[in-house]
C-alpha cells in the first residue's frame, strides 16, 4: 500500500501527530522540532542515547527503545540525511518502523531507502554499513506480528495510517559484511 494522492491534503499537523505520539502528554516534550532533532542526533551520536525516543516513550509509559541513527541518500536531492530512529533487533538484522505518527504520509527516510538502499547505522555509537529496503507482502506481514507482540504501539500507529490508506513501513536493514 503506498501513499494516496491526495495524502498531502489529510496529513493531519505536525501538533496532532505530535499529540498522539505523545500519548496526550505533550507538555513533556522539550526537544521538539527540527532545532530538537538536530541537538539529539548529536547527543545520540555521542552517547548511543536519544532523549527524543526516551520523551515519546516516557510520556507513553512504554520502556525506552534502542535507537539509531540511520544516514541516507536523499531521493530527491541527493544530500546526506540522518534521523535517529528506535529499532528492533531482529536474526542480525535491524528493523525501523516506518510510523510517522499514524500521519498521512511515510516519513521522508523511507523514500529515500528505496531509492538509494546502501545507508550507514550508527548503533550504540559504531558505525554499521547496511542495505535497506522496505517489507512487503509475507515478510512484512511476519515481522509486523512479530513486532506487534513486543511493541503495542504498532498496530495503534498502522490503525491511524490505514484511515489514510498507507501502510507503515516496516524497513529492515542488513549489516553488509566486511
Amino acid at each position: 500500500m503506498n501513499e494516496p494522492a491526495n495524502a498531502a491534503s489529510q496529513q493531519p499537523s505536525r501538533r496532532q501527530l505530535h499529540k498522539f505520539s505523545s500519548g496526550g502528554k505533550m507538555w513533556f516534550h522539550v526537544l521538539r522540532g527540527k532545532q530538537g532533532l538536530a541537538i539529539d542526533n548529536v547527543i545520540l551520536r555521542l552517547t548511543g542515547f536519544s532523549l527524543m525516543t526516551w520523551q515519546f516513550t516516557t510520556s507513553a509509559g512504554v520502556p525506552y527503545k534502542d535507537t539509531l541513527l540511520l544516514t541516507t541518500k536523499g531521493a530527491k536531492t541527493g544530500k546526506r540525511r540522518t534521523n535517529g530512529l528506535p529499532y528492533f533487533e531482529v536474526d542480525g538484522e535491524y528493523l525501523v518502523i516506518g510510523s510517522n505518527g499514524g500521519g498521512a504520509l511515510n516519513p521522508g527516510w523511507s523514500a529515500n531507502v528505496r531509492a538509494n538502499p546502501e545507508v550507514l547505522l550508527r548503533i550504540k555509537r559504531k558505525k554499521v554499513p547496511a542495505i535497506g529496503r522496505v517489507t512487503t507482502g509475507e515478510e512484512r506481514a511476519k515481522f509486523y506480528e512479530r513486532i506487534s507482540a513486543i511493541n503495542p504501539a504498532l498496530p495503534r500507529y498502522q490503525e491511524s495510517a490505514s484511515k489514510f490508506g498507507r501502510e507503515v513501513p516496516l524497513v529492515v536493514f542488513t549489516p553488509i559484511k566486511k
